[in-house]
């Protein structure tokens, strides 16, 4: 039987210490209180995964507590107890959450045995959302979080260009996320089940670069004491990431070229080529457009990587994105740093939201690093955040640090940014925005979050500029 963290809430000692002693013997780690209001501040100190909790308590009722711990702990599942009179009571405990009740009284076993079949259910639902989640994974572009249209006509590029063997180049500023691109690609391609080789070829030196992408034999070298296999043939069959491919040496690109078209590679200190079958995805946040016209990168080798093209906004291009994007790293943070951290304050969030963010998502995710480790409660403050990200943005301080007024104003920059997508479609723009046409005609006619008339009119003349 799965074995459980059970939170147990009962006035009446004998029974509960029975009861929590049962549970311990059939291998659960239980925990006893006498009061909601202490098992309410558990909640925020520890992680349970079911409660079995009295209706009846002194102060706090277990109907209070089951309402007041959603916010603590939404995915703690509740068994309530209640005696004979208070089934109607039990009911609504069921519609607000409860997965059970029992009746007082009741045989221990008959509790033991629904708690089993609770945990059996769960490991169920756990099995079947992990199956989901690797289908996702398999299917969906993992880590690119964000419902910007920006963010969504990369997410179609992949889609499209990930099935295919085309050699894709991958352009954006630094930090933009090019490398989580290569591996949505490669994880949703056909050749998913090889290996997906990454080398970064600003990091190493021009002759060490050359050994590690193409291998050498025994004495090539000073210092070659075996031979060993380079990446083109550690990714045969898969994918080879070259990110910073702008700073490749010119001697090697031509090297590069000839194994992209012939897929075929020649090894330092021989001349018998060897078969290497790679997918080649390349990454650059310099423009070789204009590398290419100068000679400080081959034409050829341009084109050839350049078969299909994704460009990958900067996150000053879509501030929708930030408030999801923060969610997520104070989710995954949270986690990794074992914190109870579970919302960002409404002036840490404007301050996030109206930053330029030069370094883009990694500089983000960097700054809320940053702000969980100095956060002690559950919820991250302004003043956690990098003092460069304090400033008030521009217009009235009241306003400019209010959430809403912020959140209205990146919707607004989505809004037009997807109706210029569709060449002012409305009705294919709500598609993509995911909204019915009649909500979209209301977000384009409503003011910003705090009412006023000449948010309105700003508003308007905003959409209004996109729409001409």
């Amino acid at each position: 039987m799965p074995r459980a963290r059970i939170l147990v809430v009962d006035d009446e000692q004998p029974f509960r210490d029975v009861l929590c002693g049962v549970l311990e013997k059939h291998g659960h780690k239980v925990t006893g209180v006498e009061a909601a209001e202490e098992a309410l501040d558990l909640l925020g100190k520890r992680a349970f995964d079911l409660a079995v909790c009295d209706l009846r308590l002194p102060g706090m009722t277990g109907l209070d507590f089951l309402r007041q711990s959603r916010e603590a702990a939404p995915d703690l599942r509740f068994i309530m107890i209640t005696a004979y009179g208070d089934i109607e009571t039990a009911v609504e405990a069921m519609k607000l959450g409860a997965v059970d009740y029992l009746t007082k009284p009741f045989l221990f076993d008959d509790i033991v045995l629904r708690i089993e079949r609770l945990l059996e259910h769960v490991a169920l639902e756990e099995s079947h959302a992990a199956l989901q989640d690797e289908l996702a994974e398999r299917y969906e572009p993992r880590g690119l979080v964000g419902r910007s249209a920006a963010i969504q006509h990369v997410v179609d590029l992949i889609r499209r260009v990930a099935p295919t063997n085309s050699n894709v180049l991958i352009i954006g500023e630094s930090g933009t996320g090019k490398e989580v691109v290569a591996r949505a690609i490669h994880r949703m391609s056909e050749r998913h089940e090889r290996r997906l080789v990454t080398i970064n070829c600003a990091a190493l030196p021009d002759t060490l670069l050359e050994s590690e992408l193409f291998g050498h034999t025994k004495g090539a070298f000073t210092g070659a004491l075996r031979s060993k296999e380079g990446l083109f043939q550690a990714a045969d069959g898969g994918t080879l990431f070259l990110d910073e491919i702008g700073a490749m040496p010119g001697a090697l690109q031509s090297k590069i070229l000839r194994a992209v078209e012939s897929k075929e590679i020649v090894p330092i200190g021989t001349t018998a080529s060897v078969r290497a079958d790679v997918r080649i995805l390349a990454a650059t946040s310099t423009d070789l457009a204009e590398a290419s016209q100068d000679g400080r990168f081959m034409d050829a080798l341009y084109y050839r990587l350049n078969v299909f093209e994704i460009r990958m906004p900067p996150l000053r291009e879509r501030r929708a994105d930030i408030p999801l994007l923060v969610e997520h790293f104070v989710r995954r943070l949270s986690q990794e740093l074992k914190k109870h951290v579970a919302r960002v304050s409404q002036e840490a969030m404007a301050a996030l939201v109206g930053h330029s963010w030069p370094g883009n998502v990694r500089e983000l995710e960097n700054a809320i690093e940053r702000a969980m480790i100095l956060t002690d409660g559950e919820q991250i403050e302004a003043d956690s955040l990098p003092l460069r990200l304090k400033r008030v943005p521009p217009g009235p301080a009241g306003r400019a640090l209010d959430l809403r007024h912020v959140l209205r104003r990146a919707e607004r920059e989505h809004i037009a940014a997807v109706l210029a997508l569709t060449e002012q479609d409305k009705v294919q723009a709500a598609k993509m925005l995911g909204i019915s046409l009649s909500s979209l005609y209301r977000k384009l006619e409503e003011p910003d979050g705090d009412g006023k008339g000449s948010e309105r009119e700003e508003g308007a003349d905003e959409i209004g500029a996109a729409e001409a």
